[in-house]
This record gives C-alpha cells, structure tokens and sequence, in this order.
C-alpha cells in the first residue's frame, strides 16, 4: 500500500495523472486550500474511477503555508500511528523536502516521497535519468527459459490484439500514434523487465509532455510479458 498526500492548491488537476493505475489497497488523501475548494472536471472523473480509496480534507483556515502544515503534520499522524510505510507527497513545493529528509533520519522503516504528479511517482525511484541499458538481440541465447524474464513469454511473439489496443490508446492520449507503434512495439518486445522498459522508453521520448508515458505503458509491457 502506497498512501498519496496531494497538495491540490499547488498541482491541481495535473497531479492526479496515473490515479487511475493505483491498486485497490492504496489511499489517496486530497487537501484543499480555502481558497481552492473546487475539483476540475476532468479530476473529478478520474477520481471517480480510480480503484483506490480517496478521501478529502478541506482547510477551514489560510495563511501562509497553511496547507502545507497541514499536509506535514497529518503525514506525521500517519506515520506515528504506523499507518503505512510509502507515502508520496503530490507538490511542487520544495518545501515537503524538509518533512522528506526528516523522516529518512529517524524512521529507517518508511519512505517518504516527493512527486509532482501520481505518475511520477509510478516510475522506477532513479533520483535521476538512466542511460538506457541496451535491448537485446533476439539472435542471441536467451538468458531463461522461453527467452523472457521468469520463462514468462518468448520475446520475438508479437503484440496481442489487446495490448496493441492498449498502446494505441496511450499513444492517441500523447499524441504519438504512426511511426511511433512500432517504435513501441519493438521496445516492449525487446525489453526483458520494469526498468529496462521505462529506462529506454524514458531516453527516446524526452520532454516534459512525455514524462508520464513510461508509466501509462507499463501495464501494457507488462500483459506482454504475462503467460496466458
């Protein structure tokens, strides 16, 4: 279980991407300013949607960082209660830094956090880019049985029907579609786990529109690689 803290005064709608890729065992807490007491349409759909549970936390105060405190102090709550171990602070304050490396120092059992959307915190924790790790070559022996991670699938079989649905879907939503599938396609055949997918994908799409699309293509990578 992973618990997200979203400072929706500070990230809005955007940092909500990937909710709909939590788990059922995750919890998802919005705090909302007093002066920011509306939802975006286009957030309250997806939450509406998500398999995890949400709750919400409405400020009856203001002032300077006052959410802010509140965000802190109710991690704090959380974690002197033994609620939870991983926890990701949705902010682009750099200011949740200080509650992060607090807790690294004195509780060596959790993990604290800092993100600027769900999806971000989705993606392998690099601290800073990879440089992608080479695919492999199908002429050479494959390392396990079948030619895949765990014996799992061989990996020169083509995309099934519903992955290939997946990733155009995914690839419409970033508008990537045309030489982009095969692009794709290649790189989820080729790659042999998590990281190595992320990692080269992350390498060939750069730029801040594309930082989520490692994690939206993940769970289609992974049906690849999942025995049927």
């Amino acid at each position: 279980m992973t618990t997200y803290l979203i400072d929706y005064e500070n990230v809005h709608h955007h940092g909500l991407e990937g909710i709909n890729r939590l788990a059922p065992e995750d919890y998802v807490v919005l705090f909302l300013g007093k002066t920011n007491q509306t939802v975006h349409t286009d957030a309250a759909i997806a939450i509406s949607r998500t398999p995890a549970r949400v709750v919400w936390k409405k400020a009856e105060g203001s002032g300077r960082n006052y959410l802010d405190i509140q965000i802190a102090s109710y991690l704090g709550s959380l974690i002197g209660e033994n609620k939870g171990s991983k926890f990701v602070i949705v902010s682009g304050d750099q200011g949740f830094l200080a509650a992060r490396d607090f807790w690294k120092e004195y509780r060596k059992d959790v993990v604290v956090r800092l993100q600027k959307t769900i999806a971000d915190a989705q993606l392998p924790q690099n601290g800073m880019k990879k440089t992608a790790p080479p695919l492999p070559d199908h002429d050479q022996p494959a390392d396990t049985p079948n030619g895949s991670p765990n014996g799992a699938k061989d990996l020169s079989e083509p995309l099934r029907p519903s992955v290939k649905k997946l990733v155009s879907a995914v690839l419409r939503e970033h508008n990537l579609l045309g030489g982009n599938f095969k692009r794709v396609h290649d790189i989820i055949r080729k790659s042999k786990d998590d990281d190595q997918f992320v990692s080269v994908i992350e390498n060939s799409y750069l730029g801040d529109k594309h930082r989520t699309l490692a994690a939206s293509l993940l769970p289609a990578f992974r049906a690849h690689h999942t025995k049927q």
